[in-house]
């Protein structure tokens, strides 16, 4: 049984350590997307307790990829535990000649393994156990190389969302409002590069937040840098702008279009899937959104802007909700 026990575990964190890592954007490992949920959900209850949302919220995402981390080197650990302990006293020996018989020291012989320490009081006296010793301290190696890489490429993939988040709100002179950037975007000589630039942007937002979920997770104090406020900002202004009949830059600004749609979709249905009550939200209210400055204009489509617009905000207004961020407001 113990035996059972213990390669379920080690095979259990190799497939997380797969499925996140070396094969990431194939699906998520069942230790990270549960380990991520409820510390999410944890820290989100405490804060709430504690009036500390803001707080808690920047806490968790690197809280998740440390839990992970040690979640993953403690399942090894703990597998290989349960592979050792009936070889106490048989497989493995101590040189001190202390009785083997508490689990404690199976822990202990694979702790010290895994992590390569070599501590030699416990040794391997079968040449079955010696093999696998070396393939446990071969193990501790590579995880913590592939821990080290995984660590490095979420840091990198939150620098560039960052960058990302600094352009449309340079684009909105710092206000943060969509409809300054679009009147801003008006005023360009050449819209159709920011249209451009900006789906090259959300490309790579895209594939970062598919590859590596945890991102989802990361939260800064400055509103600036939240994930709803940069999609906010990129899809109303890209709405604005498909609802003008003027065609310079329309081209660019509906391949935007699809991505941004395609993102926050996927992005709702990834962080909120389990959460999500699937309640249909309400039309978007003329009376809450319409832009006042463009609904007479000529050049201006309002019913196309609250077609487009109707598309995004339920998805928009749930990622709100899960991530306990207002609602970005003009």
């Amino acid at each position: 049984m113990a035996y059972l026990v213990g390669i379920s575990l080690v095979a259990l964190a190799l497939f997380d350590v797969y499925r996140t890592v070396l094969a990431n954007g194939t699906g998520r490992g069942p230790i990270e997307s549960k380990l991520s949920h409820w510390t999410w959900l944890s820290l989100r209850s405490l804060g709430r307790e504690l009036g500390k949302q803001s707080a808690t919220a920047t806490m968790c995402g690197p809280l998740i990829v440390a839990l992970l981390l040690a979640a993953w080197s403690a399942t090894l650990m703990l597998g290989f535990a349960f592979v050792y302990w009936p070889q106490l006293g048989v497989g493995i020996q101590s040189s001190s000649h202390a009785s083997l018989e508490s689990f404690a020291f199976a822990f202990y012989y694979s702790g010290y393994t895994l992590t390569t320490l070599g501590l030699g009081d416990l040794y391997p006296a079968s040449s079955l156990l010696r093999t696998l010793t070396v393939a446990q301290s071969w193990l501790g190696f590579t995880m913590l190389t592939l821990s080290i890489s995984y660590v490095l490429s979420v840091y990198q993939a939150i620098r560039q969302q960052e960058g990302t988040a600094l352009k449309p709100h340079a684009l909105s002179k710092g206000t943060g409002k969509a409809r300054q950037a679009f009147q801003c975007l008006r005023d360009s000589s050449d819209p159709a590069s920011v249209f451009r630039e900006m789906h090259a942007d959300f490309v790579t937002m895209h594939t970062s937040h598919h590859l590596y979920p945890v991102i989802h997770y990361f939260h800064r104090e400055r509103e600036k840098y939240s994930t709803t406020r940069i999609f906010y900002l990129a899809l109303e202004v890209t709405s604005l702008k498909l609802a003008q009949t003027e065609t310079s830059g329309r081209a660019e600004a509906e391949q935007c279009w699809v991505t941004l749609e395609d993102s926050v979709r996927e992005f709702a249905m990834m962080i909120t899937g389990e959460q999500s009550s699937g309640a249909p939200q309400s039309e978007p209210s003329r009376e809450n959104i319409t832009p006042e400055e463009f609904s007479d204009a000529r050049d201006f489509d309002l019913e196309t802007y609250l077609e487009k617009r109707g598309r995004w905000e339920p998805q928009l207004r749930e990622i709100c909700r899960y991530l306990d961020e207002e609602w970005p407001e003009e």
